[in-house]
């Protein structure tokens, strides 16, 4: 049961391809193809959100343990403390014997005034910060700033190393 067309011979039904399989199965082998491309690009476009690029830079932290012998007299602690009004948790800086409060503008001048005056002192231009674990990020990130600002030229962070 050949037949002859104008541009050839073809195989009967039952040979090839469809001699295999379900008869209700075959339409979903041919359009297997083509489902495999609609559900990649449904994928890519419920990916392509996700994948953003940002700027700036991406670094990964070491172990921040701080030596006995630390190059720079100008130490601060960093802590995130309830404030005396029973609010919500605040980051505050004790440093020379003061507290300092992130989120008050006077008092983070004030931070400033002092640091700058100590940096005339040392030599080394450093401060070392020892963070607690609860501080957030951006508020370490808002410390750096204000030190810069004071003339610090690097910022230490390091956790006080724990005695066993």
């Amino acid at each position: 049961m050949n037949t002859r067309t104008t541009w050839g011979w073809l195989p009967p039904p039952d040979e090839g391809i469809w001699r295999y399989g379900a008869t209700w199965m075959r339409p979903l082998c041919a359009a297997a193809p083509w489902l495999t491309l609609m559900l990649l690009a449904v994928l890519m476009v419920l990916a392509s959100g996700r994948f953003s690029a940002a700027t700036g830079v991406a670094f990964d932290l070491p172990e921040a343990h701080s030596a006995d012998t630390v190059p720079t007299r100008l130490v601060a602690l960093v802590m995130r403390l309830a404030p005396e009004t029973g609010s919500a948790e605040e980051t505050y800086v004790f440093f020379e014997d003061s507290r300092y409060a992130l989120s008050d503008p006077a008092s983070a001048a004030q931070f400033i005034e002092t640091v700058g005056e100590r940096l005339t002192s040392e030599s080394s231009g450093a401060l070392m910060l020892f963070v607690d674990v609860g501080v957030p990020s951006g508020d370490l990130m808002n410390l750096t700033t204000l030190a810069r600002r004071a003339g610090v030229k690097r910022v230490l962070c390091a956790e006080k190393r724990r005695e066993r």
